[in-house]
């Protein structure tokens, strides 16, 4: 994809649900869709906006929506959330510190040992645990909890270098996520977390022309 595509896009959709997304927000949804073609995301843009309903606590499409509008048609938002994490791991290292624009996606991986454990799961990790993931998910959405990022090797290193001037909950979240965890699931229970304090529609007649004025 065309990188300008993807801009005026994301734009289009920020206007259209009144939702202006950080710029790390927006290099992660270009990280993890520009693998497709300009007609794919003008497909995705279509199909969102005939059928996305912001919300208080959604109030923006997140990466699963994308993916689900491209061509997963049936597919729950759990099975797209897989999609999208698998998709980022393709994408990057253990390195690296995203964030996939679902706080309930990175709480579900925080559960679960963290980004840097994830980029090190064995193969046939998803075989066996993809069940428990979509389980742990769907509870971090009923619970409403999650964290803004996941935070990769470089991030935590230089976090502990200096930590003057954060308050005693921002030592702790990056403390948590510093701990490396066994990837064992405890229960509905533990995912009672506060979340962390760090992230006019059109008429569905109009989309494809609007689409084409503002991508051509």
């Amino acid at each position: 994809m065309n990188e300008e595509t993807f801009k005026i896009g994301i734009l289009f959709l920020s206007e259209t649900y009144g939702k202006k997304l950080k710029d790390e927000i927006i290099e992660a949804y270009w990280g993890i869709l520009k693998e497709y073609s300009d007609e794919d995301f003008k497909k995705m843009l279509e199909n969102i906006v005939k059928s996305f309903i912001p919300s208080s606590q959604v109030p923006f499409p997140l990466i699963p929506h994308f993916l689900g509008a491209v061509g997963a048609a049936g597919a729950s938002r759990s099975q797209l959330a897989v999609m999208a994490v698998k998709t980022a791991l393709r994408k990057y290292s253990a390195y690296d510190t995203i964030s996939l624009g679902d706080p309930a996606l990175h709480e579900t991986i925080r559960q679960l040992g963290g980004w840097i454990e994830f980029c090190n799961l064995p193969g046939d990790w998803w075989q066996y645990n993809e069940k428990r993931f979509i389980q742990i998910y769907e509870a971090a959405q009923i619970n409403n909890t999650g964290i803004e990022k996941l935070c990769g090797i470089f991030e935590l290193e230089n976090a502990g270098k200096n930590t003057t001037n954060w308050t005693e909950e921002q030592k702790k979240t990056i403390e948590d996520q510093k701990r490396p965890k066994e990837l064992k699931w405890q229960g509905f229970k533990q995912l009672d977390y506060k979340k962390a304090d760090k992230k006019r529609i059109a008429e569905p007649e109009q989309i494809s022309g609007i689409l084409n004025d503002i991508l051509e």
